[in-house]
């Protein structure tokens, strides 16, 4: 009798831990979080650029790639901007990309800033560094880098 409630017990933990497991699975809140954290490496990469050069180069290709891949990150972040927890948590995945660069006290208005450089969704790996959506995009992201550290 004894095994029976064992095992009972055994797979009713079991059932709430995969409850439990689905539950964030469903919210997105990993994917979010994997998100931020893609999207903190590349501002990092931007901001050791910027902090050495002065400038955000968009005629230089590897930079202009990155900013691409901000505009991914930017694109899936601006499809979520009204849900709370997906915001909450790629501004988590923003600090442990970022390896300190962006902290907790200034993930969500980083987070936010980024929001509103709407531009980023239009820049191409084609894009030409001197078009005017390549020196908006500059423009706004040396705004952005100059709040960080």
């Amino acid at each position: 009798m004894k095994k029976i409630g064992v095992i009972v017990l055994f797979f009713t933990a079991l059932f709430a831990v995969s409850c439990g497991t689905t539950s964030n699975v469903s919210t997105g809140n990993s994917a979010a979080t994997q998100a931020g954290k893609g999207c903190g490496a590349v501002l990092a990469t931007l901001h050791s650029q910027y902090k050495s050069t002065g400038k955000i180069d968009m005629s230089n290709s590897t930079t202009l790639l990155n900013v691409v891949e901000l505009g991914t990150y930017y694109t899936t972040l601006n499809s979520h901007k009204t849900d709370a927890a997906y915001k909450t948590a790629f501004a988590t995945g923003l600090v442990e990309g970022s390896i300190g660069l962006i902290t907790n006290a200034n993930s969500l208005s980083t987070l936010n800033t980024l929001l509103t450089l709407g531009t980023l969704s239009s820049i191409t790996s084609s894009t030409p560094g001197t078009s005017a959506v390549a020196v908006n995009v500059a423009s706004g992201l040396i705004n952005l880098l100059k709040s960080l550290k």
